[in-house]
C-alpha cells in the first residue's frame, strides 16, 4: 500500500460492485482502503501531567460544541482553565494541583460515557473515526496520552502513521501545530512524542496500549448526520462516491449527480437495512460521464421518512472534454417537440403544398439531399402506420452533419 490515491482505483473497483442497475451498500472497510477523514476538534492546552485530562477535554469539546458558555471551534486553542477542562477533572475524579493544570493522577479512567476499545487495529481505529468519534490513545511505554482526530494519508505507506494525532505538548514541539496538520509528513515526529507512539504501534511494536471512544448519552443527543463523503477512483468516464454516516435503519440510500447543482439526477435504492457507510460505482449505477468534465454530487440516506443529504462536492473526470457536437435532430420531427406524431405528417404535407407553416426542414429531409419531397411525407405516414423496413431511421436522433 505504498502508492497515492490513484493506485487505489483498481482495488475500489474490485471492492465496490453493484447489482443490476441498482446501488449496493457494500461495507466500506473490507480491506485497507482509507479515504481521508478529519474531525474538527479544538485544542485544550495544558502543561506537564495534564495531558490525559486535556485529551479528553478536547474530545468532549468536540462532542458538546458549546459548554459553560464557551463555544469550541476547530483550530482554536483554549486555556486549560476552560469549563470543559474543569468538567473532565470532575468526571475523572481529580484536580489541578498547580497554576498550569498539573495533575498528579486520576481515579476514574475512562470517564463516564467513554469506553475502552479492545481492538487497537488500524481498521478498527479508522472505523471509529468514520463514525465521527474522536479517539483518546494512550501509551504506557511512553507515558503519553493524545487525541486521534483523523487520517490524512497515505503518504509513503499506511503503516507509517498517516494519522493526525493532536500532540498537546505544543510548547515542547511547536512544529506540530494543529493549524498546519496537513503538513506533517510521515515519520516527522520527535522520538518521544505521540506520533512515535502511534507509528510504532502500527509497525507492530505495540506501544499503543489503550484507546477510548465516546458512547452516546441523553445529554448529547445528535440526529443522524454525515461524517464524510468523497469521490475516488476517478477516470475519464467513471468515479466511485462513498459516504459514511450515523448507523441507522435506512429505507433508501443513493446520490445526486449532475454538471451543476441546479440540475442533478437522483439515483436511489430501497434498502430497509441498517447501514453506516456505502459506496457507489457511477458507471455500474448507469451514469454516463464525459472526460474532462466537472460534476457536482451529494449522497443521501433516508431514515424515519426523512432524507439526509450531504453537502455538495465536486470532482473532475480525467482526460479532455468531448468536442461540442451539433444539436441532434429527431428524424421526421417537423415541429421539433422531440417525437414524431401525426402533427408532423400534416405539417410536412402542408409545407409541401406551399402553406404558410414553419417546420424543421433538416429533420424532415430524410435522405439528406437538401430538398423536401412528397416521398418523405409518405415515409413518415408509413412510420406512423407502423410499417416495417422503412428506408430511413424515422423517430431516431440523427446529428445534423450525418449523411
Amino acid at each position: 500500500m505504498k502508492k497515492k490515491w490513484f493506485s487505489f482505483a483498481a482495488v475500489f473497483l474490485a471492492l465496490v460492485l453493484f447489482c443490476g442497475n441498482g446501488i449496493s451498500a457494500k461495507p466500506f472497510f473490507e480491506r485497507e482502503i482509507y479515504p481521508e477523514v478529519l474531525l474538527e476538534v479544538p485544542r485544550i492546552k495544558q502543561s506537564s501531567n495534564g495531558c490525559v485530562i486535556a485529551s479528553f477535554a478536547s474530545a468532549e469539546a468536540y462532542l458538546r460544541g458549546t459548554y459553560g458558555g464557551v463555544t469550541y471551534e476547530f483550530g482554536q486553542d483554549y486555556p486549560w482553565q476552560t469549563p470543559i477542562y474543569d468538567l473532565m477533572l470532575d468526571m475523572m475524579e481529580t484536580e489541578a494541583t498547580g497554576p498550569n493544570g498539573f495533575v498528579d493522577g486520576y481515579n476514574r479512567i475512562p470517564p463516564d460515557n467513554w469506553v475502552e476499545i479492545k481492538d487497537l487495529s488500524l481498521d478498527n481505529l479508522y472505523k471509529n473515526l468514520m463514525k465521527g468519534k474522536p479517539i483518546v490513545i494512550c501509551s504506557e511505554t511512553l507515558g503519553h496520552t493524545s487525541l486521534l482526530i483523523g487520517y490524512i494519508g497515505p503518504y509513503d505507506s499506511l503503516e507509517e502513521s498517516g494519522f493526525v494525532v493532536l500532540d498537546v505538548f505544543s510548547k515542547m514541539y511547536p512544529k506540530n501545530d494543529i493549524n498546519d496538520i496537513s503538513a506533517i509528513p510521515t515519520g516527522d515526529y520527535p522520538e518521544d512524542s505521540c506520533y512515535r507512539s502511534l507509528s510504532d504501534h502500527l509497525l507492530h511494536e505495540h506501544k499503543l496500549t489503550q484507546a477510548y471512544v465516546p458512547q452516546p448519552k441523553t445529554s448529547r443527543p445528535k440526529p443522524p448526520e454525515f461524517f464524510g463523503t468523497g469521490a475516488v477512483g476517478i477516470t475519464d468516464d467513471n468515479a466511485i462516491l462513498w459516504q459514511s454516516h450515523t448507523s441507522v435503519q435506512c429505507s433508501e440510500i443513493g446520490f445526486y449527480l449532475g454538471t451543476n447543482a441546479e440540475n442533478m439526477k437522483r439515483y436511489a435504492e430501497q434498502t430497509g437495512a441498517a447501514a453506516e457507510n456505502a459506496s457507489f460505482d457511477l458507471k455500474e449505477a448507469g451514469c454516463r460521464l464525459n472526460g474532462g468534465t466537472d460534476y457536482v454530487y451529494q449522497t443521501f440516506f433516508v431514515y424515519g421518512g426523512k432524507e439526509y443529504v450531504s453537502e455538495p462536492k465536486t470532482f473532475r473526470t480525467t482526460g479532455d472534454p468531448s468536442p461540442i457536437l451539433p444539436e441532434a435532430k429527431i428524424l421526421g420531427d417537423a415541429d421539433g417537440n422531440g417525437k414524431v406524431t401525426s402533427t408532423d405528417k400534416v405539417l410536412l404535407s402542408r409545407f409541401l403544398a406551399k402553406w404558410n407553416v414553419t417546420i424543421d426542414e433538416k429533420a424532415c429531409d430524410l435522405n439528406r439531399n437538401g430538398t423536401l419531397e412528397s416521398a418523405e411525407a409518405v415515409v413518415i405516414a408509413r412510420y406512423l402506420a407502423k410499417w416495417s423496413n422503412l428506408p430511413y431511421a424515422i423517430g431516431e436522433r440523427v446529428e445534423e452533419n450525418a449523411h
